[in-house]
């Protein structure tokens, strides 16, 4: 009896955050994939087909243990384990497919770059990087290059790797006219801003968003750099870890966490515009399709959220189920937890779990229904 009453008052609970939705509390569109973690990071290749963890090595206070050492890749299809990638000596803090899946690039904090066949598994370049960079890599579409940010003084970087050579092509920064401005910008910042996410719009243009809440916009091949959004902030306040491109290619969507509101910025105006005011946990967009989800907590449980950007008001969602996700057993760590949408919008993966019994999941949603349709 109690449980049903719990599992009414979460119903309700959604019913009253979100006007005209309509809610799962059923599991029939969920399935698992068992994760040997306490608590990892995600990355999700463009098809949402391939999905790699890796642990995070802060949870352990950085010591290798052999257990959580290894790269995981599941099939999100099979919701099966196809490869576990081994032969490095440090955790890796940051993973990216590229475009179309078949290779994964692995960064590790003790200074390597690896790339790795993910149509057997097996280890092709190791290329020397930078140690203890808090790095964030992404393949750049229709060209074998690799970005890696990276902090120059306090100043956001991105360098650009040629994947044929293992060199570094381009360094893409911001730039002063003399030493002078520079010791004088420096003298102002009190924090690094380091990049916390990267978008790529097309082969020539880079999306960044920094700790200090600014959005940037680079031209790699001619290192031209626009600013999106300035909050002129000083102190790194991460409150916008992830941005996600609509399917026209011109609207940026982010969820400001101090704020708690999921905004539209228009990357041709610079207009930002509030789309939804709610205590939002993550925000994800479909590649193809108008779709956007999010998601909240209620009553500490996971509650995915859909809907379509035309349509915002008429969204609809699913509770995850108790008592695998209740804090009890599982944690959804937000500034670690990620979320991905097939192109399609029709499948949603949540990752970034914490266990710390080391028996952590990947949930995957199938059949996701916006407005009625799905």
């Amino acid at each position: 009896m109690k449980r049903i009453l719990r599992v009414l008052t979460i119903i309700l609970s959604l019913f009253l955050l979100v006007t005209g939705s309509g809610i799962q509390a059923q599991n029939d569109h969920i399935s698992i994939i068992p994760v040997r973690s306490v608590g990892y990071l995600m990355a999700v290749s463009s098809d949402a087909r391939l999905i790699a963890t890796s642990e995070l090595s802060a949870i352990h206070n950085d010591e290798v243990l052999p257990e959580y050492l290894p790269i995981h890749v599941f099939n999100s299809e099979s919701r099966e384990e196809i490869f576990t990638l081994e032969g490095f000596t440090d955790y890796a803090s940051s993973l990216a497919f590229n475009e179309d899946g078949s290779l994964l690039a692995s960064y590790h904090p003790n200074g390597w770059i690896y790339l790795w066949d993910m149509t057997n598994g097996t280890l092709i370049r190791e290329i020397p990087s930078i140690p203890l960079s808090p790095a964030i890599l992404r393949f750049i579409p229709g060209r074998n290059l690799l970005i890696q940010t990276t902090v120059t003084g306090f100043l956001p970087t991105i360098m650009v790797w040629d994947l044929d050579t293992g060199a570094i092509v381009s360094m893409l920064m911001e730039r002063f006219n003399s030493r002078g401005q520079l010791m004088d910008y420096m003298s102002e910042a009190r924090a690094p801003e380091s990049i916390i996410d990267v978008v790529l719009v097309d082969e020539q243009t880079v999306i960044v968003s920094t700790a200090n809440n600014n959005i940037i916009e680079w031209n790699i091949s001619t290192d031209e750099r626009r600013i999106l959004r300035d909050d002129e902030e000083t102190l790194p306040y991460f409150d916008i870890r992830k941005i996600y491109l609509t399917p026209d290619g011109e609207t940026l969507v982010y969820n400001h966490v101090r704020n708690e509101t999921v905004y539209l910025l228009n990357m041709r105006d610079r207009t930002e515009t509030p789309l939804f005011e709610r205590d939002v946990e993550l925000v994800a967009t479909a590649s193809d399709a108008d779709v956007i989800a999010w998601v909240m907590n209620v009553n500490n449980t996971p509650a995915v959220l859909t809907s379509s950007l035309a349509n915002f008001t008429d969204s609809n969602g699913i509770v995850l189920p108790e008592p695998q996700f209740s804090p009890e057993f599982l944690r959804l760590r937000t500034p670690l937890a990620s979320m991905a949408i097939s192109p399609d919008g029709s499948r949603i993966i949540l990752g970034g779990f914490y266990n710390e019994d080391g028996e952590n999941v990947i949930a995957v949603i199938d059949n996701v229904n916006v407005n009625g349709n799905g």
